[in-house]
């Protein structure tokens, strides 16, 4: 039946004549699962065995605006296949057991599933159980109303939240595919005893002596299709239901009764085949030897035929219903753990991922422990590991998450304090939420307008990234030594939607604020040079050692003074919520990493390198400048040469630099201009240069045009001696190759 694609199986007995079915409309009559199928085989004329042949050459004719007529020849019952235009156009596939239609995404968030097959087959089962007492007509409008009702059901009602993984295939179970192998006459091995089993062969003839001369009436290639039909069948019900067909009960005209007997004798039994369209009796060991089964199996069939009325029962086995399952109270307490557990907000990707993340310092193990203690305490039932693991995965999308910084301590100060103490942080924290959403507003609203036709306003974040350190491998001891530390910082660019590193170790330079200024300069320049007169506008977090200080302001003038670029704008994030554009390259950066480490080592930063290049597999690549030590300029230099105000504003008001929000510098002003919020507009206003005092040494008033940038470095700069020591250690104990021993020699 699987051949014939989707299908709307009609099940039609014969009675006997050559008589047509005329089906007026597909919607009268009822769509039988297999298992009804399987057992409708069994309700037969006594008289009228069929030949699995028969069951895999059913008639096919195809419906014409619902008017269909089927025609059954012979006097065995047949299998009649409709095909459905409307339903195959609707998705629906009969094989399977799918009406979820036609959508199939692979996307990871959660939404709608697909029913699963076992919800099909259980409203099949229990249509099956209620045929057996209600009328014909009765259950064919009850599968009717049945049918509609389904199909018109909203998607709401019938559909599942996708979990975290995959949901279970049993399909593809080894005890499953060891099962169907074994119903197919296949060679399998044993789930139990892990015993190989061969395939069912055709066995030999019974033997001159049979009185109905049975090898005389039956080619050996004829035994060969129906041996094959058989066990094409591929089902130990259908198979069972052939052999129903095949065995009816003989009268016998005498029999011998013994006076002292323990057990009642059973009723004797005539075999069919059928040969040409002909009916012919065999023997028993004919029977048996031609479909290469056991006399178990016939003892089978006659039994349950015996217990049921002439109906061969469905297969019981694993379906007695005793098996240990989890009641609807239990479960709902596994979910309501797992609710009760903080969601953290994703740091990375939030805009495009809807999976919520939890503490990363737990695991599902510790949940499950924190789960078991809470149920002890109230003497209700404990599931196991396996069990809250299970619906942990699959009824949730729910991630670990480690945050790459702390939280921000106004936050995490105000949730951690009582009800007396929120009152006095109330206000407050409502205006360090207010700053907040209102720098993320501001944000939004930047890269939007630098995307707008005649707009001359370049947008762009920088964010330097976790240390990544080197050599890195899966052996323990590369956790127990010093590395060279190497650093990225990238610049993600709103207009141009680029982001371009920059790559350096310390072995080259620091992570301070003249290398993070460099960068920055560098990364100006370029933007001077492709769109000359623009304003440029810069987002960052609010680190003071690396960009909010005096050092990179001096550099911000020293620019809008010496390129061509109209203002330069700098806006902080507020702490603690410096989430960005930086974050979701480093998560595909990390993704990268990751990945090479689990194929291998990374033993220079070279390698770093390329992976940072080949990181994204979508969109335009990451652009990595590789930096030596000669291209970072001495910003603190600069910054006396200017000599560069950061005491008082022009009213006279001390400059608090942990509290500027935003700073902009324009070309051909000698001020600058800060604030302190962003719930207004109102700037403040300083000199950007102070005048010289004496005893001040060199500093002085020197104009701008004269001051060049110098360079930081002129050789490359030394790394501890500890760390000097663990490098070479790794050397001597070859954890890292000898083909890398210049390199690090070089470093040393």
């Amino acid at each position: 039946m699987n051949q014939r694609g989707k299908h709307l199986v009609l099940l039609a007995l014969s009675d006997g004549n050559k008589n047509s079915i005329e089906v007026q409309n597909l919607a009268n009559f009822t769509m039988l699962p297999y298992s009804e199928t399987e057992n409708a085989l069994s309700i037969t004329n006594s008289e009228c065995p069929v030949s699995p042949s028969n069951l895999e050459d059913p008639t096919i004719t195809t419906p014409e605006q619902h008017d269909t007529t089927f025609e059954n020849h012979g006097n065995s019952p047949s299998i009649l296949f409709a095909t459905n235009k409307s339903y195959e156009q609707e998705g629906i596939d009969f094989q399977t057991g799918d009406f979820s239609g036609t959508d199939s995404g692979d996307e990871y968030r959660p939404g709608p599933r697909s029913r699963s097959s076992s919800s099909s087959s259980s409203s099949s089962s229990s249509s099956s159980s209620s045929s057996s007492s209600d009328s014909p007509a009765e259950n064919n409008n009850s599968n009717n109303e049945s049918l509609v009702h389904e199909y018109n059901q909203p998607a709401e009602t019938i559909t599942k939240p996708r979990g975290k993984k995959r949901t279970r295939n049993p399909t593809n179970w080894k005890k499953n595919v060891a099962k169907r192998l074994k119903n197919s006459g296949k060679t399998y091995i044993s789930i139990k005893t892990k015993k190989l089993n061969q395939s069912k062969t055709i066995g030999p003839t019974c033997t001159t002596k049979c009185r109905l001369s049975c090898a005389a009436k039956f080619t050996e290639q004829k035994r060969t299709e129906i041996f094959e039909s058989y066990w094409k069948l591929e089902s130990l019900e259908r198979q069972r239901g052939f052999l129903n067909t095949c065995t009816r009960p003989l009268k016998c005209a005498y029999r011998r009764i013994k006076t002292d007997k323990r057990y009642d004798r059973k009723a004797n039994n005539a075999f069919y085949l059928l040969n040409e369209n002909k009916e012919i009796r065999v023997c028993k060991t004919f029977l048996i030897n031609t479909l290469g089964i056991t006399q178990r199996v016939i003892r089978t069939v006659i039994d349950g035929r015996a217990q049921n009325d002439g109906f061969i029962p469905p297969d019981q086995r694993g379906k007695h219903g005793k098996q240990c399952t989890l009641g609807p109270e239990v479960i709902q307490a596994v979910k309501d753990h797992i609710e009760s557990i903080p969601r953290i907000e994703s740091h990375y990707l939030r805009a495009s991922t809807s999976r919520q993340f939890i503490d990363g310092g737990l695991t599902v193990a510790e949940l499950h422990r924190n789960y078991s203690e809470s149920q002890k305490q109230q003497n209700k039932p404990i599931v196991n590991y396996d069990a809250y693991s299970r619906i942990f995965n699959q009824d949730f999308n729910i991630g670990f998450f480690k945050p790459k910084k702390d939280r921000c301590d106004e936050c995490e100060a105000y949730e951690n304090a009582s009800e007396e103490e929120k009152n006095k942080l109330r206000d407050s924290f409502k205006l360090h939420q207010e700053e907040k959403s209102l720098s993320r507003l501001e944000k939004e609203r930047d890269m939007k307008r630098c995307h707008e036709p005649n707009n001359n306003t370049i947008v762009f974040t920088y964010d330097l990234q976790a240390v990544l350190p080197c050599p890195v491998g899966k052996s323990s001891s590369f956790y127990y030594k010093s590395r060279l530390n190497c650093y990225n910082l990238t610049i993600s660019n709103a207009n141009k939607q680029e982001t371009t590193c920059y790559f350096w170790h310390e072995g080259l330079a620091n992570r301070g604020a003249i290398e993070i200024g460099s960068c920055v300069y560098k990364y100006l320049e370029q933007i001077a040079f492709e769109k000359p007169g623009c304003d440029v506008i810069i987002y960052s977090d609010n680190c003071c050692g690396q960009q909010k200080n005096r050092f990179v302001f001096a550099m911000y003038y020293y620019a809008v003074t010496r390129l061509n670029i109209n203002s330069i704008q700098h806006n902080f994030l507020i702490r603690g919520h410096t989430q960005n554009e930086g974050d979701a390259a480093h998560s595909v950066i990390e993704k990268s990493v990751t990945r090479a480490k689990n194929a291998g080592c990374i033993y220079v930063p070279d390698q770093y390198i390329s992976l940072i290049r080949g990181a994204k597999k979508t969109g335009k690549p990451f652009v990595v400048n590789e930096m030596n030590f000669n291209d970072f300029f001495d910003l603190k230099a600069l910054e006396e040469n200017i000599n560069f105000n950061m005491a008082k504003n022009v009213n006279d008001r001390v400059i608090k630099t942990g509290d500027i929000k935003s700073i902009k510098f324009s070309k051909n002003s000698e001020n600058y201009h800060y604030r302190t919020t962003y719930k207004t507009d109102n700037w403040e206003e300083a000199k950007a240069i102070l005048q010289p005092k004496k005893l001040r040494g060199n500093r002085g008033n020197r104009k701008i045009d004269e001051i060049t940038l110098k360079q930081a470095y002129n050789n490359k700069i030394p790394i501890s001696e500890r760390k000097k020591r663990d490098l070479l250690q790794l050397l001597e104990a070859n954890l890292v190759p000898r083909y890398y021993e210049s390199f690090y020699n070089d470093l040393i």
